[in-house]
């Protein structure tokens, strides 16, 4: 299939595939990504799965930058290396590790039916069967300590349920002096099984001082407030970046001088 924002995506018989193909999927989503990423910049595609925002990472940042992406499960690291293929991106690193806050192994619930995207390491909230298998766990400051890499411009967060304990372990990331625009995603269903709210990764990235938006159906910015409940992924920017968004911002003009 040809993707919205470009390239080629290999259509398996799973929900993301049918998504893609019959209604599109995370439209708002993929054109916000496509116009913020620039050539030469840094990605982290943590929860990669077949690729989707790997490839347009990957597209936008051309031979300059640099994309890293973690998908821990066999089954969606294959895929994923043939999407690269018939894409033929070579700006991309593959890495087979799942990101939580502590090193380590773990369980990784793989979905056995068309819900490819739900694997998790808690039993996901899902009504197919799924198969436990192990998988290497590492924090994603441990990550950057032993592969140094140019600062990180940009992070997707799609782990299902596991974002909080992602980002508990890139405290060192979120502390440095350069720090990224992170997109990640905040949805009960997923944050059920491990026992905490989605609103709680919310407020964890407030105690860093970043500053959190929802995204338009049209790729443009809206400050969102705190919410007891979610089902969306959201753009959280570092205060001390917001003039990089303020043109995505869907605001008056005052209002943007203000938000810069």
């Amino acid at each position: 299939m040809r993707l919205p924002q470009g390239g080629w995506w290999l259509g398996w018989n799973d929900a993301v595939s049918n998504l893609i193909y019959f209604e599109g999927f995370e439209k708002g989503e993929q054109s916000f990504v496509s116009r913020f990423l620039q050539s030469g910049m840094t990605v982290l595609d943590i929860g990669a799965h077949h690729g989707l925002y790997t490839l347009l990472a990957s597209k936008r940042v051309g031979l300059q930058g640099a994309v890293i992406a973690f998908e821990p499960s066999p089954r969606e690291l294959r895929n994923l290396r043939w999407n690269l293929a018939l894409n033929r991106s070579r700006n991309v690193r593959l890495e087979p590790l799942a990101l939580s806050s502590s090193e380590g192994t773990a369980e990784l619930f793989v979905c056995l039916g068309q819900g490819t995207a739900c694997n998790s390491l808690r039993p996901p909230a899902v009504s197919e069967p799924t198969q436990p298998i192990l998988v290497t766990v590492t924090t994603l400051d441990s990550y950057l300590e032993k592969h140094p890499i140019r600062p990180v411009d940009f992070v997707k967060i799609d782990v299902e349920g596991a974002e909080l304990e992602v980002l508990k372990g890139a405290t060192g990331l979120l502390s440095s002096s350069s720090r990224p625009v992170v997109m990640c995603e905040l949805a009960d269903i997923r944050t059920e099984p491990w026992d905490y709210r989605s609103c709680e990764i919310y407020e964890f990235l407030e105690t860093y001082d970043y500053r959190w938006f929802s995204v338009t159906p049209e790729g443009r910015l809206r400050p969102c407030p705190r919410k007891e409940q979610y089902h969306e992924s959201l753009i959280a920017v570092p205060e001390e970046n917001l003039s990089a968004v303020a043109a995505f911002v869907e605001r008056s003009g005052q209002e943007c001088t203000e938000l810069m």
